[in-house]
């Protein structure tokens, strides 16, 4: 789940970076302007409460009394978590209220998680961390599916769905050493079945996973030097048309760092 997790947060992170690129587009920096800001609220709101989560997770040897105070205390950061994503913007309020904040209120938010938090003072240890660890997994997916429509309401000619895709492909770093790992993540900003995502690296088809991302990695062979990967994204559009895109990654391969020694 942590895997998991990091993933959907590298990916969200991606999106507010497409979203940035967009303010200097001038087919769309008005509403990246107006969007933007939306997207990183939503992104700090989530960053916020699951440290709260994190810590509860990472608490010890508290008494069953403490575990009920700090579970209402949780339950009420939900709700003013939730309040404060709709009241960013009355399109988000529309878009996902059934979903996402009324869903906190009347219980329907991961119903079974939500029934559990309420018994984490009687749950064992490995039990609690199982439980908020889902929590921050739910709470991520909610956050990147709204960061996902910031970005989505970027598009030209854009209306309130989540059927205009944008491919989004990241690295998680230009530079490494000789044996270090590169790893690759990709997906389209509004993920949906119906896209049917197929993804290859260096002509390579790739698997994508449940939450429509891509994760590649490998320890690139070579002498130090500049190299370029190729990543391609087929899916089917919002008018039934196969697409591809083509996004190629460039990342540097390091001279090795010698010992004072040598």
């Amino acid at each position: 789940m942590e895997r998991s997790y990091r993933t959907i947060n590298d990916v969200s992170q991606m999106t507010i970076i497409s979203l940035e690129e967009k303010t200097s587009d001038l087919r769309s920096a008005e509403r990246a302007r107006t969007w933007l800001p939306r997207a990183k609220a939503v992104e700090q709101l989530t960053k916020n409460i699951n440290s709260d989560i994190g810590r509860l997770i990472n608490t010890h040897s508290q008494t069953q009394n403490s575990w009920k105070d700090q579970c209402k205390l949780l339950q009420n950061k939900l709700r003013v978590y939730a309040d404060s994503i709709v009241a960013l913007d009355p399109r988000i309020n529309a878009a996902f209220r059934d979903e996402f904040a009324d869903s906190v209120k009347s219980g329907r938010f991961q119903p079974f998680l939500w029934e559990t938090l309420r018994s984490l003072d009687q749950a064992t240890e490995p039990e609690r961390a199982t439980i908020l660890t889902q929590l921050k997994l739910s709470l991520a997916e909610r956050s990147n599916a709204i960061i996902s429509f910031c970005n989505e309401m970027c598009t030209a000619g854009c209306v309130l769905s989540f059927e205009t895709y944008s491919a989004i492909v990241g690295q998680n770093s230009a530079a490494i050493l000789p044996g270090e790992k590169l790893e690759i993540t990709a997906g389209m900003g509004a993920f949906t079945n119906r896209a049917a995502l197929k993804v290859s690296v260096n002509g390579k088809p790739v698997p994508v996973n449940n939450d429509g991302i891509m994760q590649y990695s490998f320890i690139p062979s070579g002498k130090p030097g500049t190299y370029q990967v190729p990543v391609v994204l087929n899916f089917v559009d919002q008018d039934g048309l196969q697409r591809s895109i083509e996004k190629i990654l460039t990342y540097r391969v390091l001279e090795p760092v010698k010992s004072q020694a040598e």
